[in-house]
């Protein structure tokens, strides 16, 4: 995933991100500023990137769902 892909795919990063926002629910909260509050942050971003990733392919593989969620109709 290359920040040109990223680009590109905006829109429909910005309307699946808040589906899958904190992935990880921990019981024990941790402090932001610690060395777990960071690790479990980088996690969840991580995880959460490669979902997003999936979760895109697979919504553009249907070329209805792509042109009702994105507005992108699929080129030949």
């Amino acid at each position: 995933m290359t920040l040109n892909w990223v680009g590109v795919h905006s829109l429909e990063i910005y309307l699946t991100h808040s589906l899958l926002i904190n992935i990880l629910k921990l019981s024990k909260k941790t402090e932001f500023i610690t060395i777990p509050g960071i690790a479990v942050c980088f996690a969840n971003f991580t995880i959460s990137l490669v979902v997003i990733y999936i979760v895109i392919n697979l919504l553009k593989q249907n070329q209805y769902l792509n042109t009702i969620l994105f507005g992108k109709k699929k080129r030949k």
